[in-house]
């Protein structure tokens, strides 16, 4: 719904991460990642220069650890050709207990300072590109 003002102004690079409150509001991870192939098709259709890149899914709390891993899979293999991956995923997991590293999350799902630092380190060489 807020795509068209973003690909009306032709951007170079558009960085999409989508998927996380889909999850906790009980969608299937198919159905979202073909809600991300929509999301892809239509900025192609609209601003075909722009090169899209498609976040991981970060971890969450250790019981949501399957639905993030099969989401990220799903839209792994649904980006190809469409939009470069970018694996956000493994940076953030305590693989201690699959949840989110306690330093980047007060509440296992909004990032603190320091878990922004991380995620702009992961991102800064796609967006030097």
């Amino acid at each position: 719904a807020r795509l068209k003002p973003i690909v009306d102004g032709k951007p170079g690079k558009i960085f999409l991460m989508i998927g996380t409150n889909d999850i906790h509001m009980g969608r299937g991870e198919l159905e979202i990642a073909a809600d991300v192939v929509r999301i892809l098709d239509a900025i192609q259709a609209a601003s075909p220069d722009t090169k899209v890149y498609v976040q991981s899914v970060l971890p969450r709390s250790s019981e949501y650890r399957r639905r993030v891993e099969s989401l990220n899979s799903a839209l792994h293999d649904v980006v190809k050709g469409k939009a470069v991956w970018v694996d956000l995923y493994s940076a953030f997991l305590d693989e201690s207990d699959g949840s989110i590293i306690d330093i980047y999350s007060n509440d296992e799902i909004h990032l603190t300072g320091k878990g922004y630092l991380v995620w702009s380190r992961v991102l800064a060489p796609y967006v030097g590109e």
